[in-house]
């Protein structure tokens, strides 16, 4: 659940988790994180979100970022 995220590239983050379904976007207000919260308590929802997670993380995002660290310093 992501809750009053910080201006600038945490609300895109907010908005692109929450957008392809790997976070619920509560946006800080009380009712909303409880909602949120009972939505998680579906387990249809959660694995709905977990699936959506394994679709879209990338797996080897710290070995492309060595990866590409690698080739900036080398250039």
């Amino acid at each position: 659940i992501h809750i009053s995220p910080i201006p600038g590239c945490e609300t895109e983050n907010m908005r692109y988790f929450s957008d392809t379904g790997m976070s619920i976007a509560a946006k800080g207000s009380r009712r909303a994180i409880i909602s949120s919260l009972e939505k998680l308590k579906n387990p249809e929802y959660a694995e709905y979100m977990k699936a959506k997670q394994h679709r879209y993380i990338n797996q080897d995002a710290a070995a492309d970022l060595c990866d590409f660290t690698e080739r900036i310093i080398r250039a």
